[in-house]
């Protein structure tokens, strides 16, 4: 039961196993429906999504939210989402997702592709009422396209028509796992970050069947109090010829900081 800012809301997790034994006690949990899957599907767990979704909609759900295992969310991202539909009545609710490491330390950087209006990730798509719906799609993604699957369901959100209303605060916390997250923040990719080479492949089938782009543009919003990390980010940029970018940045950064901070940056700009 969530109860928080006026809102009072019983929740119910559904959590599908895909190729992992649940362990036999999560059933005990009030709220908790385990799902043992059984093997692993390898397909991005778009079959567990399905799975779930069937689940929650048979029970009437008047919410539906995903969220993989890697991810969570912070304590007030439930009442956000709540709050964010009450206020506009829309039944597709997106929120923003900022980055973390392998050990949960935060990359203080932000994602502004994922804003609802260009993309939305798994984690941040939550569903009201009868956009509910769009949750079976899951069971309905090209076998050649589960690379790309929130591209996908993102794709039949917008062809629905539904209004979105996006959350411009971070209230999804997005394990990183791309090694190209890490290279686009100025950072060296830990070993344990992933190359996903058939992401390229999952576009060019998803623009050739529909006719559509499913390209994206990777955009992040960086703390302006963080200095390491938009000096590391403007020494990315530069490194990649993206030169004019990388002035703008440091200029929308000198312009919004206290004079103190100034002085480091600008100090940190010319040792470089």
């Amino acid at each position: 039961m969530l109860e928080s800012r006026g809102f009072s809301v019983r929740m119910t997790h559904v959590v599908v196993g895909d190729g992992y034994k649940l362990p036999t006690w999560l059933g005990s949990l009030h709220g908790i429906v385990p799902v043992d899957v059984g093997v692993g599907l390898r397909d991005f767990g778009d079959t567990p999504r399905a799975i779930g979704s069937v689940i929650a909609i048979s029970k009437r759900a008047d919410i539906i939210s995903f969220l993989d295992a890697d991810n969570w969310f912070s304590s007030d991202h439930c009442v956000e989402v709540l709050a964010a539909h009450q206020a506009s009545s829309a039944p597709v609710v997106s929120a923003t997702r900022s980055f973390y490491n392998f050990v949960g330390e935060p990359l203080e950087a932000n994602c502004l592709t994922s804003n609802g209006k260009d993309f939305i990730d798994t984690n941040c798509l939550n569903l009201f009422g009868e956009a509910c719906s769009l949750a079976l799609k899951w069971c309905s993604i090209d076998p050649e396209e589960h690379a790309i699957d929130d591209r996908v369901i993102f794709d039949f959100v917008r062809q629905s028509g539904v209004v979105v209303q996006h959350i411009p605060v971070a209230t999804v916390c997005y394990r990183a796992t791309v090694a190209s997250i890490y290279t686009d923040l100025g950072e060296t990719p830990p070993k344990e970050a992933k190359n996903n080479d058939r992401i390229s492949k999952a576009v060019r089938h998803f623009e050739n069947r529909t006719g559509r782009s499913a390209a994206l543009s990777w955009r992040y919003e960086i703390p302006i109090n963080a200095i390491s990390r938009v000096l590391k980010l403007v020494a990315a940029m530069r490194k990649r010829g993206k030169q004019e970018q990388a002035e703008r940045l440091l200029a929308e950064a000198l312009k919004q900081l206290p004079a103190f901070q100034r002085q480091i940056l600008e100090s940190a700009i010319v040792l470089r």
